[in-house]
């Protein structure tokens, strides 16, 4: 798989899908609040089809682009997408490592926390996310063993949500090398967690 294409899966199971907007049919959206991640979407939209997604335009709580192409619809239609029952495609399961990394790279910079906090003794290091997917979170722990980085998924809470976290010294600066953030103020949350281990 095109890692570009990866990545537009990953948003748009983290933060879009598919949505039905009035006589004029289905769109896919991608939400965020941060620019750099729009425009990262876009650019990915523009490298696997040659179409430009919408500009971005403001909401009340954060960004959005998309498409509504013919193109785009088609070939996405293919794929588990959206929030609560995505799955991955077996082109990525089954890909590079660097298709991989792509897209675990963009589902965690939508989804994951970053802490790091001083406790009495020691510090509190984790990589985490929430998700009411449970087997696709199992689907993500199975990928991220590829890097040799072990997560454990925790729930449900409320009787819904589930946690994923990353939490040993090793496996979080395993992330930091092989997988990483593209939003600059993870980027530099998880830097200040890998210095916190030496």
């Amino acid at each position: 798989m095109d890692p570009n294409k990866a990545k537009i899966i990953a948003h748009l199971q983290a933060d879009g899908g598919f949505y039905l907007r009035g006589a004029k049919g289905n769109v896919v959206r991608y939400f965020n609040k941060d620019m750099t991640l729009i425009e990262d979407f876009r650019k990915a939209i523009y490298n696997v089809y040659d179409i430009e997604a919408w500009k971005p335009s403001k909401g009340r709580t954060c960004r959005e682009t998309g498409s509504g192409t013919t193109p785009v619809l088609s070939d996405l239609s293919k794929y588990s997408l959206g929030t609560k029952n995505w799955k991955l495609p077996k082109s990525i399961i089954e890909g590079k490592d660097g298709v991989k990394a792509v897209y675990l790279r963009a589902f965690f910079d939508d989804e994951a926390s970053v802490v790091l906090r001083k406790k009495s003794r020691g510090w509190d290091r984790e990589v985490k996310l929430f998700s009411i997917n449970y087997n696709g979170l199992k689907q993500i722990v199975r990928l991220l063993k590829n890097f040799g980085i072990s997560a454990l998924i925790y729930g449900p809470y409320r009787r819904k949500y589930f946690e994923l976290k990353i939490m040993k010294k090793a496996d979080l600066i395993t992330y930091f090398r092989k997988i990483g953030f593209s939003s600059c103020p993870k980027k530099k949350r998880l830097l200040a967690i890998v210095k916190s281990c030496r």
